[in-house]
């Protein structure tokens, strides 16, 4: 990728960089959403909860296992594999999953809507995450341009950085408070919902005609 860059040969290494990049390629984060969409279906056809609970975790265990040897030894030959940490993220991602659904989900529905009503800020972020992963690099660096005319070298300074990290997370916060009040309308998982609603009428008319 970067021989095609130093080359100027930016298609090659525009599209090399969405495949293999060391930041956020698609592979392996598109497995990602391919185990999710497992899980998902697994839940769906209504299958035994403690079964799923308990294949996750192994599968998030082994994968966590796997990632963390690999990444020992790439370190051992002398180079850091950026993909081994995709790994253990899986892992853990897969861990914290099977938690909150034990803890939540699984729970009978009286006890859910408790612990729902409970934690109700929590859930505004996971009804935006994608929105909020798009729309969250160009606000902070807002935030960062402005912090950096009054404090220039901050990014040096480990309390200012938390500071950063809570005043961006606090804004959101304050976001979402309002647009729950539209039900995130305009929201990237809004305009995704709204297309499948249209996809499947649409698949529905053509069945009945």
């Amino acid at each position: 990728m970067y021989d095609a860059l130093y080359n100027n040969n930016y298609p090659l290494a525009i599209s090399l960089g969405y495949l293999i990049n060391r930041d956020f390629p698609i592979f392996p984060i598109l497995s990602f959403a391919i185990y999710g969409s497992i899980l998902g279906l697994s839940l769906a056809k209504g299958e035994d909860k403690h079964k799923i609970a308990k294949l996750w975790l192994r599968f998030a265990a082994i994968i966590i296992i796997f990632g963390i040897v690999f990444l020992v030894i790439s370190l051992s030959l002398g180079f850091y594999a950026w993909n081994f940490i995709r790994f253990i993220q899986l892992g853990v991602y897969f861990l914290i999953i099977v938690a909150l659904l034990s803890a939540i989900d699984f729970k009978p529905e009286d006890k859910q809507k408790k612990i729902l009503e409970r934690y109700r800020p929590v859930m505004w972020f996971g009804r935006t995450s994608l929105t909020i992963l798009v729309l969250e690099v160009p606000l902070a660096e807002i935030f960062r341009l402005f912090l950096s005319l009054i404090y220039p070298n901050w990014v040096n300074d480990l309390f200012i950085c938390v500071l950063f990290g809570l005043f961006n997370l606090a804004m959101w916060g304050i976001i979402l408070f309002f647009w729950k009040k539209k039900n995130f309308k305009g929201s990237l998982e809004w305009l995704g919902a709204q297309i499948v609603k249209k996809a499947s009428r649409a698949s529905k008319k053509s069945k009945d005609q």
